[in-house]
């Protein structure tokens, strides 16, 4: 029969049973304390098992350190307990495979006894963390204990006080038991396999816990092993089958939310075509309308008002050619010939209609040699000669389609003024670039100078507002021009009279 162990120190088979139980995350920086150059009275061997378990604490110290970096990475508080928990693990086993020897220094056991409720401790605020049970006030408990733990175990050893050491392992398996109430409640709450999982692992390590602490506790116990040593492969495996569960419901989430975002990125690209298609048929409703009304609107400033004007000359001839009473036939050439005038006009104001219709840009100089080509004839039955001056350097501006048929419409307006109001003989045509940004037409008449020759007076320094000013013809005029952002003045010149539209260059910025 082998004696009694001295009560140097606490026992340490019984805290192994907590430290077997659980992971988590707490102070490796005391275990350089080992190395003090305080030395105790010689002590016997706690663990007089004598195996040797290198490996175990190779598989817990690589599991830990893969623990810590998900912890890093993911900021997750429950792979830092767990990875902290399994380095202390591995540096026990690798310092003090088979327990604090005769001679092992006074601190060494101290943070070696400290040790097993350090690892309980960061165990159980790992299993708190799965079940969603770790809370500050449940830190601040264990934390705790932590700190009472190593104040029991150094006051075990260096005063001695083996009741010191029975409170530390009695203190260790009440958290134990504390945690496994808890878990257990959790397990039956959420009914989840994590809670489950740690709930029969914290039983086994209990029970495995208790038969050390009775088997070491009887005098004629021989020289038992301690199987709490063993229950960390237990405690590993679950802990990885955890970690590699959370990270396949993680990959299979991950697919899930991107199939989802996929469908979503689906839907609103159908839902952006659908808004961009009614857009566009919008749009091209509106543009039509637009087109439309451009085209009702030339009409009827151009060739409508021209229609009126030739039905109001055809009623004159019929009245003209009836005799009167008892008279002889009245002639009606003069009606004809401007009934023949207004005809001309109604064709070239559809022909610009048509015109207006085409996409393509074109030269102005070639759109006004097109309306020279229309209004000449006129102009020479009203006995007024046409006279083009084109710079070259405006010879090759091209202006859109609406543009273009704005700046036809001023000349149209103008030439007509000149054959109906001015009593020309000659009409000056000018087309001139000022500058690079500028471009400058001009429609100038003799007429105004002709009737001061006649009337052998001087030009006028002033006007009369009903010949500036005119009528329908000289606003429609102005829209156009301000439609171009364009400057339009119309008056006495030194050769007669003119009407001038100063217009931006295609491209730069409107003065």
């Amino acid at each position: 029969m082998k004696p009694a162990r001295p009560a140097t120190g606490p026992a340490p088979a019984a805290p192994r049973a907590g430290g077997a139980c659980w992971r988590g995350v707490l102070v490796l920086v005391a275990i350089g304390l080992s190395g003090s150059g305080c030395h105790a009275a010689p002590l016997d061997a706690v663990d007089t098992s004598g195996l040797r378990s290198p490996w175990i604490a190779g598989a817990a110290g690589a599991l830990g350190v893969l623990a810590l970096l998900l912890a890093g990475r993911a900021r997750r508080s429950g792979y830092g307990w767990f990875g902290a928990a399994s380095l202390l693990w591995a540096v026990r086993e690798a310092m003090l495979p088979g327990g604090p020897g005769p001679d092992a220094r006074p601190w060494t056991v101290v943070l070696h006894q400290a040790g097993f409720a350090w690892i309980a401790v960061l165990g159980a605020l790992y299993a708190m963390n799965v079940v969603g049970r770790d809370t500050l006030r449940t830190r601040l408990v264990l934390g705790g204990w932590a700190a009472v733990a190593l104040a029991l175990a150094a006051g075990a050893v260096l005063l001695p006080a083996p009741t010191l050491g029975m409170l530390l392992r009695a203190g260790t398996l009440a958290m134990a038991m504390g945690v496994l109430w808890v878990l257990a409640s959790a397990a039956r709450q959420q009914r989840s396999t994590p809670a489950l999982l740690l709930t029969v692992t914290a039983v086994i390590g209990l029970a495995i816990g208790l038969r050390d602490l009775w088997v070491f506790g009887q005098p004629e116990a021989g020289d038992p092993v301690a199987w709490s040593r063993y229950t960390v492969l237990l405690l590993i495996a679950v802990a990885a089958w955890l970690l590699v569960d959370e990270f396949t419901r993680s990959g299979a989430e991950l697919r899930a939310l991107n199939r989802d975002l996929l469908d979503r990125v689906a839907q609103k690209e159908r839902d952006l075509q659908m808004a961009f298609e009614g857009t566009r048929l919008r749009d091209q409703r509106q543009a039509v309308l637009a087109e439309r009304d451009r085209i009702l609107r030339e009409m009827h400033d151009g060739l409508g008002g021209r229609l009126v004007a030739a039905m109001a000359l055809t009623s004159q001839v019929e009245r003209q050619s009836l005799p009167p009473p008892g008279g002889e036939p009245r002639s009606v050439d003069e009606p004809l010939r401007d009934l023949k005038l207004t005809l001309d006009d109604c064709l070239v104001e559809l022909r610009l209609a048509l015109d207006s219709l085409e996409t393509d840009q074109r030269p102005l100089i070639e759109a006004l040699a097109e309306l020279r080509f229309r209004v000449e004839p006129s102009l020479r039955a009203a006995g007024v000669r046409l006279v083009w001056q084109l710079d070259d350097a405006a010879s090759e501006v091209e202006l859109p389609a609406a543009e273009t048929l704005h700046v036809l419409r001023i000349v149209r307006e103008a030439l007509t003024n000149v054959i109906k109001h001015a009593h020309a003989t000659v009409v000056w045509l000018r087309l001139e670039a000022r500058g690079t940004q500028r471009l400058a037409l001009a429609v100038v008449d003799n007429g105004l100078q002709q009737r001061m020759s006649e009337a052998q007076v001087d030009m006028p320094l002033f006007v009369p507002p009903s010949i500036v000013h005119g009528g329908r013809g000289l606003a429609n005029m102005q829209r156009r021009a301000t439609a171009l952002s364009a400057r339009l003045d119309s008056g006495p010149h030194p050769e007669g009279w003119a009407v001038t539209l100063e217009l931006p260059m295609p491209g730069a910025a409107a003065g």
